[in-house]
């Protein structure tokens, strides 16, 4: 019991950390990328906290994510699709009849979405050469 309690508040400490390291990391991408257009940085709303377990921004509807995606792979920059329609899937469209282009938001999310590289080992390197990448590839 008591062992147990010990051992969980240290991870729970670790975690602190942990989130505040991601929240230094988000903080240093999203005030570089700021002055790129055609890109929306993720933001917090008031009495929220964002622990930034990923990074992802949404691209303007006239840049092609994917390209965006093949760009920054040749720069040595692993990106991703940001987020899923799930109702898009086929077995929700089969079970539950959505239709292609319903649910908008979510449909612009999964077409729109970018994943950035976030992992508490990013260096003010790493962000530099991550956000010159993305610079040149929504260009």
């Amino acid at each position: 019991g008591e062992i147990n309690a010990a051992i969980g508040l240290e991870q729970m400490e670790r975690l602190e950390q942990f989130i505040a390291k991601r929240r230094e990391l988000a903080k240093m991408l999203s005030e570089t990328l700021a002055g790129v257009a055609g890109i929306t940085t993720p933001t917090e709303e008031k009495g929220c906290r964002h622990i930034y377990q990923s990074y992802v921004v949404m691209l303007d509807k006239s840049i092609k994510r994917d390209k965006v995606v093949d760009k920054l792979k040749k720069a040595g920059v692993e990106a991703t699709q940001g987020a899923d329609a799930v109702h898009m899937q086929p077995y929700y469209m089969k079970k539950y009849g959505y239709k292609q282009g319903e649910i908008k938001n979510s449909a612009l999310a999964a077409a729109q979405s970018l994943a950035l590289p976030m992992h508490t080992k990013l260096t003010q390197e790493d962000i530099r050469t991550i956000t010159t990448a993305v610079a040149a590839a929504v260009k």
